[in-house]
């Protein structure tokens, strides 16, 4: 896809917690060992809109268009020490992960 325009509300500041879904995986399957609890799930630091629809766009060639809209407040940041200390796993770098996880695609074709 050449010249793909993504329209976003807002301005692309909000910022979230993402995580690469091969860590959600990692830590369901191969943890199973853990105690017992509520574990949050999440990156190690928050990453706007803006830096994750930049990388989209560059892959497809596009651009992005931030209309006007409110955006919503960030969300607190989710502390993820326990799922880290009981674990010994840290998350991917979420920025990295999608790179290699867009770059996946164009092997498909």
């Amino acid at each position: 896809m050449k010249n793909f325009i993504f329209v976003l509300g807002g301005s692309g500041s909000r910022k979230l917690q993402y995580i690469f879904i091969d860590d959600v995986v990692n830590y369901v399957t191969k943890h199973f060992s853990i105690k017992p609890g509520v574990y949050n799930l999440g990156g190690e630091k928050q990453t706007s809109i803006k830096e994750v629809s930049k990388i989209i766009a560059n892959f497809y060639n596009g651009n992005i268009i931030f209309k006007g809209k409110k955006e919503r407040e960030t969300l607190p940041f989710m502390s993820i020490k326990k799922i880290i200390n009981h674990t010994k796993n840290y998350p991917s770098d979420f920025l990295n992960s999608l790179r290699q996880y867009l770059n996946s695609f164009a092997n498909i074709a």
